[in-house]
């Protein structure tokens, strides 16, 4: 987490207007993690994830062998998707503490 010593006001502007660069940074990232994790589910999938067997493909195992193709990386992508996950790139002390900061900017102004 970010501690900050608040100086002056001038300084504590500084900070919101930092953190929130930051904020906005971690959430563009996520938002880019998460399209490729959806893009990876459909390009994996061949429009079989649901088992739904395509016109130009009606035959033996074929499809088990893609459906599991995709299922495998949907299974991975629901891991992977929370912001709990390792792979995530947010930081929920951060966020916390930006809304700390605009709340207390806002009583202030009051």
């Amino acid at each position: 987490g970010m501690t900050t010593v608040v100086v002056g006001e001038d300084n504590n502007m500084q900070v919101i207007v930092d953190s929130t660069s930051e904020v906005y940074r971690m959430l563009s990232m996520e938002l880019y993690r998460k399209q490729g994790l959806v893009t990876s589910v459909l390009e994996s999938t061949d429009d079989d994830i649901l088992g739904i067997e395509s016109e130009n493909r009606k035959g033996g195992d074929s499809l088990e062998q893609t459906s599991e193709g995709g299922l495998d990386t949907a299974r991975k992508c629901y891991r992977a998707w929370p912001r709990s996950s390792e792979e995530s790139c947010v930081d929920d002390e951060l966020i916390l503490y930006v809304m700390k900061l605009g709340e207390t900017q806002q009583q202030q102004q009051q």
